[in-house]
């Protein structure tokens, strides 16, 4: 009631000078458009906030375990922490493995990136995540992986040298889907003249599409069963598991009974926080 005394009697009176008047409706719309203009940045740094987390958890696990006594794929797989969480029914946990590599093509051009070698349900997992993610963004009929066929993200399945490769790390060096590149290890540039390093051929079966930069740009996917048999050995390499649980910020409790185990877990914040305290 005070404010409207305050306009009616003051400000807005007719009693009051027209400079005065003048002055008060300046003031009110400079208020009006900077509170509106503050609403709508913050609105949008929000929604853009969102889908980037969406599209970014769509590949990135919940929370990566890994296990400081062994880095040995059966070890890990058969490490009792790891059968207990595959126990845990609202818990989706799968056995991976990383590692840099580095890509050349036909035409001489060099890069590297990493290497993630998951199981084929692990990767489908991935894949249909991609697509909830993307939904809202291009028309169901869309999909974020360009395979060079007529399949759809679920009916994706890694064969033998083959690979799913980042859109912007394809860019880069040119490459397309169906075309082959060479694939060697990052320690095989130490080695002495005249020595060949161990290397694949490998199909690139479909080029990945998430949107985020840092993934699109370094990130290449295999089966590891059948691929990069020839690399296992690589130093880069590391074995850990990667857990989904139905909401990803609430990872504390089971991040900490983790922890209490002996294992070390990372969480998807703790791997992107750089990105986040950018944004």
């Amino acid at each position: 009631m005070l404010t409207w005394d305050l306009f009616k009697h003051y400000l807005f009176s007719r009693r009051a000078g027209a400079l005065v008047r003048i002055v008060a409706w300046l003031c009110i719309a400079g208020v009006g458009i900077g509170v509106a203009s503050l609403i709508i940045i913050l609105s949008v740094m929000n929604g853009f906030n969102h889908s980037l987390k969406k599209r970014l958890l769509a590949v990135e696990p919940h929370l990566i375990v890994t296990f400081p006594s062994t880095n040995e794929y059966e070890a890990v797989k058969k490490n009792p922490i790891t059968t207990a969480l595959q126990a845990k029914p609202e818990v989706q946990a799968r056995v991976f493995e990383t590692q840099e590599l580095m890509l050349r093509t036909a035409d001489g051009y060099v890069g590297g990136g990493i290497a993630r070698g998951v199981e084929p349900e692990s990767l489908r997992t991935i894949l249909t995540e991609m697509r909830k993610a993307s939904s809202n963004e291009v028309s169901q009929s869309q999909s974020p992986i360009d395979p060079g066929g007529p399949e759809t993200n679920e009916d994706i399945v890694l064969g033998p040298g083959e690979i799913l490769l980042g859109v912007d790390l394809a860019k880069s060096l040119g490459i397309f889907s169906g075309e082959k590149v060479t694939v060697i290890a990052p320690e095989a540039l130490l080695l002495p003249a005249g020595e060949a390093p161990d290397f694949e051929r490998v199909l690139v079966k479909g080029l990945l599409t998430t949107n985020v930069s840092d993934i699109d740009s370094k990130i290449l996917f295999y089966d590891r069963n059948t691929t990069f048999l020839n690399l296992r050995d690589s130093a880069s390499k590391e074995v850990g598991v990667e857990v989904r649980i139905p909401d990803p910020d609430d990872y504390a409790e089971l991040r900490n009974d983790l922890l209490g185990q002996g294992a070390k877990v990372t969480t998807w914040i703790d791997r992107n926080s750089s990105l986040f305290y950018a944004l």
